[in-house]
């Protein structure tokens, strides 16, 4: 699990144990989001969603698209349900966003070969 600090949620069900639910139905990584406003999607990572409701398989995210870019207005909040293939991944992968690679970079790679979900975390 990674959970980084710069985003607290607070819920009645830790976002934490959201995750793991879906990882341990999916036996997959999941990426944690949250619904932002369209002025805020900038500033966020991105996710294209394959389906409808909470838990989802993607089709792709985009880091920091502009609001015309995005495929939703669904935001990476910084908690994550890894298995250990994201380190071959980070390994291979290209960045993909102002040359610093980043853990979404990883995930774009893993994608290639692996089913990822989204949980929004409510």
């Amino acid at each position: 699990c990674v959970m980084f600090g710069d985003d607290i949620i607070e819920h009645k069900t830790p976002a934490l144990s959201q995750l793991l639910e879906v990882y341990e139905k999916e036996n997959a990584p999941v990426i944690g989001v949250q619904e932002v406003q369209d002025k805020d999607i900038p500033r966020f990572g991105i996710v294209d969603p394959d389906g409808d409701g909470d838990s989802f398989r993607l089709k792709g995210m985009i880091e920091k698209p502009s609001i015309e870019e995005a495929p939703s207005n669904l935001a990476i909040v910084g908690k994550f349900v890894c298995t250990p293939d994201i380190f071959d991944a980070l390994e291979e992968a290209n960045s993909s966003f102002d040359g610093e690679l980043r853990l979404i970079d990883g995930f774009l790679r893993l994608k290639q070969n692996r089913d990822i979900f989204g949980k929004i975390i409510n």
